[in-house]
């Protein structure tokens, strides 16, 4: 399991990113993400653990698929690379923090 760096993850953003939300995932997400929430978030067991969003690059070499965490305007994003299926890493994305939401 790979922690993506801001830049790391910043450079799988590729405009336009197209919302496929509600698209059948390639892949089993929860081997790799239950491991991360046993590890980060393990006092939060009983949280209704779901896939909120999912986007592809514009360039078709990932998806990101994001995961609401129990914090607010928090999401952890597994990040798929396409051509092998497999997961480049993950990152934890503050969108409060990173564009000043605040919790209404």
């Amino acid at each position: 399991m790979h922690v993506l760096t801001d830049k790391e993850f910043h450079s799988t953003i590729c405009e336009p990113m197209k919302n496929i939300t509600g698209s059948d995932l390639l892949v089993d997400i929860w081997e790799y993400a239950d491991r991360i929430i046993e590890a980060d978030y393990h006092e939060f067991q009983e949280w209704d653990w779901k896939v909120g969003f999912i986007y592809e690059t514009g360039d078709g070499r990932y998806q990101h698929i994001s995961i609401a965490v129990p914090r607010v305007n928090t999401y952890l994003v597994l990040v798929l690379a396409l051509d092998t299926l497999k997961f480049y890493g993950h990152y934890v994305l503050d969108l409060g923090k990173k564009y000043g939401l605040v919790e209404t």
